[in-house]
């Protein structure tokens, strides 16, 4: 078995982060941009949104796969599997100024994952009330029966008046 470069490794490891990192910036920044698309009604431009965020998110699988295969080749230096090796182990074969920028990289990479989940949740829950409210004009529309309809007072949804449809008028 050839002798693992430990310097070689850790600057490749390195690299990819900081590829990630900025991927996953921009992925954020995508979903900010998809929740004004969503307020602003605009499906075309939220249709190109999600595709560029599938094309980023398919660039961070190849940079994962690259990440995996470098870590696999450092774990035997920390007599462990490459699924077990951790960011924080890796942290010991950094030293001076790459060790000051993988902390600062955890950190980021920490802050644009945490930002970007609390986007999609948030976008999320614009969709399915978008949904909500289609769906009950279509019935309107359509079904010709008898609806209500909620408001969302202090959070809790409360009947607030039947409303009738006359298909006839």
């Amino acid at each position: 078995m050839k002798p693992v470069d430990i310097a070689t490794e850790r600057r490749l490891v390195l690299g990819l982060l900081v590829q990630e990192d900025g991927i996953y910036g921009q992925l954020a920044d995508l979903t900010q941009q998809e929740h004004e698309a969503i307020v602003a009604g605009t499906p075309e431009q939220l249709e190109v949104l999600v595709f560029k965020k599938e094309q980023l998110v398919e660039r961070v699988l190849l940079l994962e796969a690259e990440r995996l295969a470098s870590v696999s080749r450092l774990a035997p230096v920390f007599e462990a599997d490459a699924a077990e090796v951790t960011l924080s182990d890796l942290q010991e074969v950094w030293t001076g100024e790459e060790l000051t920028q993988v902390t600062k990289l955890q950190a980021s990479l920490q802050a644009n994952i945490t930002r970007m989940a609390d986007l999609n949740k948030r976008n999320a829950s614009l969709l399915r009330s978008s949904l909500v409210m289609l769906n009950r004009w279509m019935d309107l529309l359509i079904g010709g029966r008898r609806q209500e309809t909620y408001s969302r007072a202090g959070g809790q949804r409360k009947r607030t008046a039947p409303v009738a449809v006359n298909r006839t008028a």
